[in-house]
């Protein structure tokens, strides 16, 4: 009976052994799904917006650009950090290009920025502050170096449209080069770069008028693309404008 009872113990120790060397497998947490990638939201069709493409660091004394400060070359903008160094820009534009955009980025844009037709092939093309630009043919050459900054924001983003307007819905005035802002995804000309600021206050009655000015530019003779003429150095204080330098082949404006 004893030895009967003994045994019993041992199996039933046995079998408890045996159980806590198999443990129950831990129920798996609840998995979390993993969050969707949010996809970039579209332009606000009345966001007003300016578009650079500024250096960091100026080419001649080594510090922070200022965005108010540039000299406008063959190459584009080069930003500067104060009005000393223009001259020396202007003695020798390609060095201080090369200091300022060491490196150049294929812009890869399937049209031509200046008329608007398919690039065949990349014959054609232009260095701007650090962008290859394909253009459709040598012509395009001079309107691409005269305006600079329009022709980089219609390069780098196909879903821009250019008004081409010849008059700044703004001041009434011809337009001038580079001068522009962004509406939504059209491209408005200005007559100053400060102008963008006044747009601002009714980007849609802005819209309105410069579309309007547009069409009925379109129906005259003349140049259909609106470009006005390139003006340089300081912009009237009155609308805010930029100190805008140009160096092209040694020239400076200090305005």
């Amino acid at each position: 009976m004893f030895f009967a009872q003994s045994a019993l113990i041992l199996t039933t120790l046995a079998l408890g052994a045996a159980q806590d060397s198999n443990p129950k497998p831990t129920p798996e947490a609840p998995t979390t799904p993993a969050p969707e990638k949010s996809k970039p939201s579209p332009r606000d069709p009345l966001e007003v917006a300016v578009p650079t493409f500024p250096n960091s660091s100026c080419p001649i004394m080594g510090k922070p650009s200022s965005m108010k400060l540039y000299a406008d070359t063959e190459f584009g903008r080069i930003y500067i950090c104060c009005k000393a160094c223009i001259k020396k820009i202007a003695r020798d534009p390609k060095t201080a290009y090369q200091a300022a955009y060491p490196t150049t980025k294929k812009a890869n844009n399937a049209t031509c920025p200046i008329m608007g037709d398919k690039n065949e092939d990349a014959k054609h093309t232009i260095v701007l502050q650090g962008y290859e630009v394909a253009l459709c043919c040598e012509d395009c050459i001079a309107e691409a170096r005269a305006n600079p900054q329009v022709t980089l924001v219609k390069a780098l983003d196909p879903k821009v449209k250019d008004l081409e307007n010849s008059i700044c819905p703004i001041t009434g005035e011809e337009v001038a080069a580079n001068a522009f802002c962004l509406i939504g995804d059209t491209l408005v000309r200005l007559s100053s770069p400060g102008c963008a600021e006044s747009v601002k206050e009714d980007p849609e009655g802005t819209l309105e008028k410069a579309t309007k000015a547009a069409a009925k530019k379109a129906t005259e003779p003349g140049d259909s693309k609106g470009n006005g003429p390139a003006k340089t150095g300081e912009h009237d204080a009155d609308h805010g404008g930029h100190e805008g330098h140009e160096a092209h082949g040694g020239r400076s404006h200090d305005g």
